[in-house]
């Protein structure tokens, strides 16, 4: 077993070190909320403007702290995505454990996938809150499924989902599945009738079946289990919400009204764009393995439909109803579903136990059984590097068929070269305008990240990520045709850019940016801006090569 958890580190540092040295733009978002906060301005993105385009609250607040105390909030929100990435590994350990009933190494198995796991590994460490939502909503799920079987209080899952939905809407969904789970129990408990003067069990509920159940309705204690699961969480996070809805004055983020569509036909087109984010996932390398296990797993061994394991198979089900209902996500390892992945890998563990005991189990012949054994980590390793290659080879490589190599393995392509050096870029450009531009400029981009954050300008949000006016339009699939590609994005492919325009930014309005007109425009040149008079010029510096639109040429300060 100690030697599978260091493979699983040992993995873990590999993958991690090929991915470190990127922060995704969306992050420096929430570091200008933060950097806002901390000097005193408030939870706004505009000083002054009262727009939620952040979805991960808490998070936010510690990088405002990070700030305050001086400290970059690039370097602290990669340290702790890490640190909250190899929590959740560790944990997977005793919640592979407290599903199944058994000690050693099936119950590294998890730990291992996730180690190998392009979107666990990422996400956790590009600068967003994905480490610490995926460790609060995996440790809130350990704690409720330990209350029904060891009779803890529910309230410590409750508070585990509580800070989980603080650093992230959708632990939300979290809490209300496993609250709805436990009614179903509850009422299929007072089902059978038990009586109410029998003693309390002497006996453990067994790790196939949630029996403790009958215990909580034969003492009357479920009302107060149901109080103990909902109060901290309803109590806290309406404190929360009633502070959210003062401030910004809407019952959702803004981010989610960029996503929603308002007419029917739009929503169904979502639900489309949705379905097709799942179905990306289902075929990449993770996305096979765990679709093809998990079938295996029900097919198969069937396990009981009151096992801990049927409760997270329920979460197999959730992020697809989710996915389609936001209409996926551009961003790059499938980030929707980083916080699902270790309950998934739970259940591909399980199932691989299953293939394990036909394979080596049941036989009698011990050559058998030592070739069994020889074959089952040959198969479970050829997984493991299928897990870990193909989604590699979709984001390094570019997603063409090609040998493994070592520079594809380490993040050494063209591809991730070129993914990095925009970032880059775009800080060189945000950190050039903070010196020269003129007091009172206003820039207008799709990229509301890195350049803002860096340039300290006051900034239009094209895609309404944090602007209110363009959030609540209506989504515009074919304005993409209008948009000048080549002229928007001289050094990216055309077709990664329609892919990330098309997936979940289809809300614009650049009537309005015409009328607010922005000094300049760094990012989303579109031929409705040429016709009102805005042409191309390029920044006067060596530093680096950028053009900028606007209607005559900045004078920019020495």
């Amino acid at each position: 077993m100690l030697t599978l958890v260091v493979i699983s580190l040992a993995i873990y540092a590999f993958h991690s070190s090929s991915l470190i040295d990127y922060a995704y733009d969306d992050a420096f978002i929430s570091f200008r909320y933060a950097e806002n906060l901390a000097n005193g301005h408030g939870l706004v993105y505009n000083i002054g403007e009262r727009v939620e385009g952040y979805t991960n609250f808490l998070w936010t607040v510690i990088m405002a702290g990070a700030i305050r105390l001086g400290a970059d909030p690039v370097i602290i929100a990669k340290v702790l995505g890490v640190a909250f990435a190899l929590a959740t590994m560790f944990l997977m350990i005793a919640f592979s454990a407290l599903v199944t009933g058994r000690r050693g190494w099936p119950t590294v198995v998890p730990m291992l996938f996730l180690a190998c796991s392009g979107p666990f590994v990422a996400w956790a460490q590009w600068g967003l809150e994905g480490g610490m939502f995926t460790f609060f909503t995996t440790l809130g799920l350990f704690l409720f499924l330990k209350a029904l079987k060891d009779g803890i209080s529910f309230a410590y899952s409750s508070l585990a989902f509580v800070v989980a939905a603080l650093t992230r809407p959708e632990g939300v969904i979290f809490f209300g599945v496993s609250l709805l789970y436990y009614l179903l129990l509850v009422r299929r408990a007072r089902r059978l009738k038990v009586d109410n003067n029998e003693q309390e069990p002497t006996t453990q509920a067994s790790p196939e079946q949630i029996a403790d159940l009958a215990h909580d309705v034969r003492l009357k204690l479920f009302p107060i289990r149901i109080a103990q699961l909902a109060t901290p969480f309803v109590l806290i996070y309406a404190i929360y919400y009633g502070w959210r809805f003062s401030y910004y004055g809407y019952p959702f983020p803004n981010t989610y009204y960029v996503r929603m569509a308002g007419s029917l036909g739009a929503y169904l087109e979502q639900w489309v764009r949705g379905l097709k984010y799942i179905s990306d996932f289902l075929w990449s390398g993770s996305g096979v393995v765990i679709l093809i296990l998990v079938a295996l797993l029900w097919i198969t061994f069937r396990p009981a439909r009151r096992s801990p394991l049927a409760f997270l198979s329920l979460f197999c089900v959730v992020p697809i109803v989710y996915s389609m209902h936001v209409g996926g996500d551009s961003k790059h390892f499938f980030r929707l579903l980083m916080p699902y992945l270790p309950l998934f890998y739970i259940l591909v563990a399980e199932s691989l136990w299953g293939v394990f005991r036909l394979a080596v189990e049941t036989k009698s012949d011990p050559r058998v059984r030592s070739a069994g054994r020889i074959l089952f980590v040959g198969f479970v390793a050829g997984l493991l590097f299928y897990t870990y290659y193909f989604p590699t080879l979709l984001f390094f490589g570019g997603g063409k068929p090609t040998l493994p190599t070592w520079s594809l393995l380490r993040g050494k392509t063209p591809a991730y070269e070129a993914v990095k050096g925009y970032e880059r870029q775009k800080r060189l450009v945000g950190e050039w305008l903070r010196k020269h531009a003129p007091k009172g400029t206003t820039i207008a981009t799709t990229v509301a990240g890195v350049t803002p954050y860096y340039s300290k300008l006051y900034t239009y949000d094209m895609l309404g990520v944090t602007n209110e006016h363009i959030a609540h339009t209506e989504p515009q699939p074919n304005r993409i045709v209008s948009v000048d590609v080549k002229a928007t994005f001289p050094d990216r492919p055309a077709g990664l850019v329609r892919n990330i325009l098309i997936t979940s930014h289809l809300k614009s309005d650049n009537e309005y940016i015409i009328r607010e007109n922005p000094t300049l425009i760094i990012e989303g040149y579109d031929i409705a801006f040429r016709k009102a008079g805005y042409k191309k010029f390029r920044m006067p510096t060596d530093e680096f090569v950028q053009y900028y639109f606007a209607k005559r040429p900045v004078q920019f300060l020495p």
